[in-house]
Order: structure tokens, then sequence, then C-alpha cells
């Protein structure tokens, strides 16, 4: 009979198992969401270092892309233009 008694006390002074999984599986999980959070969403400016957040890399590219895209369609519709403007006269010629 003691020595059960002693089992028992030794099973219940650990930890149980939610604090076990709490502390093991679900802290970790959260502290990884915040760090990706924090990378996705924040720049950072440590120092001389700039860490620029994924969003705003991607702001860039996309602001530098509809820029070219901007300059290719209005070079784009100037040529065309051009061309228009050179084949009227004899449009209106052969009429």
């Amino acid at each position: 009979m003691a020595e059960n008694k002693e089992k028992k006390n030794r099973r219940r002074s650990g930890l149980g198992l939610l604090p076990k999984l709490l502390l093991g599986i679900f802290v970790p999980i959260l502290i990884v969401f915040f760090i990706l959070w924090a990378l996705v969403f924040y720049s950072w400016d440590l120092g001389g270092n700039r860490l620029t957040s994924i969003k705003d890399m991607g702001a860039g590219s996309l602001m530098e892309l509809s820029m070219v895209s901007m300059k290719e369609a209005k070079s784009s519709l100037n040529k065309l233009g051009e061309k228009i403007i050179k084949k009227k006269p004899s449009m209106w010629l052969h009429r």
C-alpha cells in the first residue's frame, strides 16, 4: 500500500499533458506565425541594415512593373499613331 501511494505522488509531481502540449507544440507554432507575420508585414531598420518586408518588396516590384508597362504602352501607341498619320495622306489620295 505504501508503494502505491509513493507511485501516485511521483506521477502527480510532474507536468501534466496539457502544459507539455502548450509549451512544446502550440507556443513554438505561435512564435513561428508571429515571425512570419513580421516578415510579411513589417520593415525593420536596424542601424545601417534595412530589412524590407515581403509586402513592400512586392509593392515595389509591382510599381516598377506598372511604370515599365506604361512606358511600353505609350511608346507602342505613339508608333501606331505615327504609322496612321503617315498612311492617312495616301489614303486620301486614293479616294
